[in-house]
């Protein structure tokens, strides 16, 4: 669990990194897809109807995302996603957390949200701490003077993981991801206006029917 968890945490920041925000952060949306698999087999929680509705939406959004790339031809916007370096590797991100996420749920059932939620961020504490140093060897400097914004940072992902394991041991796992996911169209937005990226008309469009997909497979 910790190995995934790290895995996941490094591709995800290769992927931001590599590409725009408003065309790699929604592709996370993409876990409830996989949600479906896996979570059946993994806490045995099956999936309606509306599951399904909401999964197509998302698969809809993920298109509509890659929509400049039409004409090259109907499928573009989907070999897109492949193509796109950003956008492969948060497809990863979105499979690896499809499994990781069940096995949260197992976690918090089985003992506490507070308890598996430290002890899970302890771990991944633990895993990626080597890489960091490795990476920032001739930079560390520049972390002294970051210091209070990085502890900002880590204090709101702290409440938000903890909300998530207390939500995760009340509902099924679909749902508190499928509404987690909700921030891709937040993200669309702060790549247009913080970072001046283009395409918003389309990205924003996708992210829509994406966060769409999403309530539909939370409310009905």
């Amino acid at each position: 669990m910790a190995s995934l968890n790290v895995i996941s945490f490094v591709l995800y920041i290769k992927a931001i990194k590599a590409s725009d925000l408003s065309l790699t952060v929604p592709i996370v949306t993409l876990t409830p897809l996989f949600l479906l698999v896996t979570s059946p087999l993994i806490v045995h929680e099956s999936p309606g109807i509306a599951d399904a509705v909401g999964v197509f939406l998302i698969v809809m959004g993920s298109y509509v995302l890659n929509l400049r790339e039409r004409h090259r031809g109907y499928l573009a916007p989907l070999r897109a996603i492949v193509r796109e370096k950003g956008s492969r590797l948060m497809f990863i991100v979105a499979l690896i957390w499809s499994i990781t996420s069940n096995f949260d749920k197992v976690g918090v059932v089985n003992s506490s949200p507070l308890f598996w939620s430290t002890a899970l961020y302890l771990f991944l504490a633990i895993g990626i701490l080597p890489i960091v140093l490795y990476k920032s060897r001739q930079n560390l400097a520049q972390i002294v003077p970051n210091v209070k914004i990085l502890a900002t940072i880590g204090l709101f992902h702290a409440l938000a993981i903890g909300f998530q394991m207390v939500a995760i041991s009340y509902t099924l796992v679909t749902h508190v991801i499928a509404i987690k996911r909700t921030s891709a169209l937040i993200s669309v937005l702060f790549g247009h206006f913080l970072f001046k990226e283009c395409g918003l008309q389309e990205r924003l469009l996708g992210a829509v029917i994406m966060v769409v997909g999403v309530i539909v497979m939370t409310l009905f």
